[in-house]
């Protein structure tokens, strides 16, 4: 399992570059088969984005209660009390980012993001895995302002991409293109 903080100079850096005061993260992780994984947040300061890869786990929001399975991935907004907890028999393994930045909502807004529905499945799963395991990989660049606005990027690259799996047949056929051309 990962857990990788961005240290707190670090973060005052990030919310004054233009590159990434929009949308940055202030730790990301991967946990695997996560036996035990729970958590209860009355107040919650940033918003938390959670990448189902295996096995499954219960959450719940004032607006809504589900599983979140393999292939799913679950949005929190800045604000939303919430708990969670891993499957007993099947945990499951997640890749995480908790990040800050006005640019969140508007994705939000791009994905359709409903309080009543915060999680959705993802089309094509191994794309955004991929983008995960950049993210992760940003921590090996050391602690250095580029590779954090890189770790930024790839934020962005990675909602811009599940905007696009969930939205790329509407588009296509609401501006008169063929899907296959």
């Amino acid at each position: 399992s990962i857990r990788y903080l961005v240290p707190k100079p670090m973060l005052t850096l990030l919310q004054q570059d233009v590159l990434s005061s929009g949308l940055h993260p202030l730790a990301y992780g991967y946990y695997e088969h996560a036996f035990g994984h729970q958590i209860r947040r009355e107040q919650h300061d940033d918003h938390l984005l959670m990448f189902c890869l295996d096995g499954k786990g219960t959450i719940k929001t004032a607006n809504w209660r589900g599983e979140l399975t393999k292939q799913q991935i679950l949005f929190l907004p800045q604000g939303e009390s919430h708990e969670y907890a891993a499957d007993e028999q099947q945990p499951w393994s997640i890749y995480w980012v908790h990040l800050s930045g006005h640019l969140f909502i508007h994705y939000m807004s791009l994905l359709g993001y409903q309080p009543n529905q915060p999680r959705l499945t993802v089309p094509k799963p191994n794309l955004i895995e991929s983008e995960f395991q950049q993210l992760m990989d940003t921590r090996f660049q050391g602690y250095r302002v580029d590779s954090f606005i890189l770790a930024a990027a790839i934020l962005k690259k990675l909602l811009s991409l599940l905007a696009f799996q969930l939205s790329a047949p509407t588009m296509a056929t609401n501006k008169g293109f063929n899907a296959t051309s």
